[in-house]
Order: C-alpha cells, then structure tokens, then sequence
C-alpha cells in the first residue's frame, strides 16, 4: 500500500506539471459555498514510530493493513473545498522479526510477531485546493478509539529434560487479549492506550465530476500510550463519491 501511495503521488504531481507546461492554469473564482455529500471508501498500511527495540536485535515494523469507510461533506468555495469526513478506520501496528541463537553449539530458530489493530471513529477536516482537476490538501483529524485487540507470540528456547541440560528445544508462548483504554483498576500486564489521537492529513488528489481519488500520508501528534512515547502513523488510498450537481471546474 505505501509503494501504491507514493507511485500514486508522483504519478499526480507529473500529471499536474505535465499540465501546468500545456495549458493555462486558471483558478475558480470563489463564491459563495455549495455543499455536497458523499460516501468514502478506503486502505491503508499503518504503524506507529519509533520502531520498538529489545536488548538483542532491533524489531521492525512492516505496516499493518487496515481500512476505513463512511461519509463525506464538501462545501465547495470554487477553487477552495472545505472537505469534513466520518469514518470508521483501524489504526495499529504489526512487527516481525526471526533469528537464530545458539545454544552449546545448537543452533536455535526464534521468532516473534506483535499486532495491535484499534477500531476507531476519526473526523479528518481537509482544506483543499482543485486547479483542474488536481488537488492539494492539508488539515488536521482528531481520532476516538472504540475497541482494540492485542497479539503476541514468541518462540523461546527450552531445556530439555533439567534446567541445567545442555539440550535445547523451542516451545512458543501465545498471548492474545482485549485492548484497554484506561489505567483504572489495570493489572501491570494490562494493554493500555490512549482513546483520544489528534494529528494531520497531508497528500494529492484528483477530481472528475463527483468522484474523488486521494493518496494521502497521515501523522499523529499525540502520544499513543501511557508508558512509551510512540505516534500513529498512515499510508492511504481514499475513493470518494459526491452526489448532486457538479460544480463548475470539477
């Protein structure tokens, strides 16, 4: 999803310069607003940074898949949109990492896997502008998380037969539960985040008559967790139908 985005983005912005040295830009005149709304449909890869670590190797973040879906209003200004949306999304983050280690000469194949996926409700209010169809856009979304899970596995060495063997076998340790979204009467094992995320949209689009495609990056400002300094980040490929009448230039 993230190549498809950024092969998405440099495809617009060659499309816009392309043109930009063909024909004459001309701008919408602004006026006062129509409004208009819609049904958006989405993907995405998503993560949060930084990328978490242990003391042995480094755990990287291959982006979790996720989507979002719900409704969208424009108030058109001309060649301005002010563009609010709710959606239902994901956010999360998903890491992968094998290795060997070796154990009085036994070579040992470990592996761990880590995923968090959030349902959430977010409002993302974008301020848009369309020159010919191309689109520039940029604002801020806030974000209410509903529900979570979280997933572990591991893949951990074993002595076989004594705790002082010098054989090895692996066994793998499982955990998978409900994600938490206050500190309140928590056990110290408990997965906690925070409910409430707020950050930014930026990214391109492309509009013809009501239909709307948009490769967007997204970022979040707020700290995810209580006890670790982490943010959300996102990848997405957005399809947005408008219905009523088209506006002049769209």
């Amino acid at each position: 999803m993230l190549k498809l985005v950024l092969s998405a983005t440099l495809l617009l912005t060659g499309l816009m310069h392309s043109a930009q040295a063909q024909v004459q830009v001309k701008f919408d005149p602004l006026h006062a607003p129509t409004f208009r709304y819609g049904v958006r449909v989405g993907g995405q890869v998503m993560g949060m940074t930084p990328l978490q670590t242990n003391s042995s190797h480094e755990v990287p973040q291959t982006g979790l898949w996720g989507g979002n879906a719900g409704l969208a209003a424009e108030a058109v200004f001309g060649w301005l949109t002010v563009q609010p949306a709710v959606l239902f999304t994901q956010k999360g983050f998903y890491m992968h990492n094998s290795w060997t280690e070796t154990y009085y000469g036994k070579p040992l194949a470990l592996n761990s896997l880590t995923r968090l996926r959030l349902n959430s409700l977010e409002v993302p209010v974008n301020l848009i502008a369309t020159v010919h169809g191309f689109q520039l856009l940029a604002g801020p979304y806030v974000s209410l998380a509903l529900s979570g899970r979280y997933h572990d596995e591991w893949t951990m060495p074993l002595p076989i037969g004594s705790e002082t063997s010098h054989d090895f076998t692996t066994y793998q340790i499982i955990r998978d539960e409900k994600v938490y979204f206050s500190k309140k009467d928590r056990n110290y094992d408990d997965i906690v985040v925070r409910r409430l995320d707020a950050g930014f949209n930026v990214g391109v689009g492309y509009r013809y008559n009501g239909w709307q495609v948009q490769p967007t990056y997204t970022r979040g400002i707020r700290y995810t967790g209580y006890g670790y300094q982490s943010k959300n980040w996102s990848a997405q490929l957005n399809l947005t139908h408008f219905f009523g009448p088209v506006a002049q230039g769209r």
